[in-house]
């Protein structure tokens, strides 16, 4: 998942993006804490572990939501891709990289 980068367009360059990758993993860290938590403590106890079953659920369609949403995204791209603009980009990305 790391390094992430986005293309920033007014700036016409390409740059470093953890944010959302890293809010990701703390909510699922977070879920699987009360995931134990729920198990444990609430009561009656198959209620933690309907409502996790909930929660898991919840994340992998959105899981599917966000791949959809990413493959429309290439596709409406692909008309401004050309082959200048991915070089620039991966030459731009090596250099960030190699800082």
């Amino acid at each position: 998942m790391f390094p992430v980068y986005k293309y920033h367009q007014k700036l016409s360059d390409v740059q470093e993006h953890y944010e959302p990758t890293l809010a990701w993993f703390t909510g699922l860290l977070l879920i699987m804490f009360w995931a134990f938590f729920s198990n444990a403590q609430v009561q009656p106890p198959w209620f933690g572990t309907l409502f996790i079953i909930g929660l898991e659920l919840l994340v992998l369609l959105t899981i599917i939501n966000f791949r959809q949403i990413t493959v429309e995204g290439l596709d409406s791209a692909v008309d401004f891709i050309n082959d200048d603009t991915v070089k620039k980009a991966w030459i731009d990305t090596k250099m960030i990289y190699a800082k």
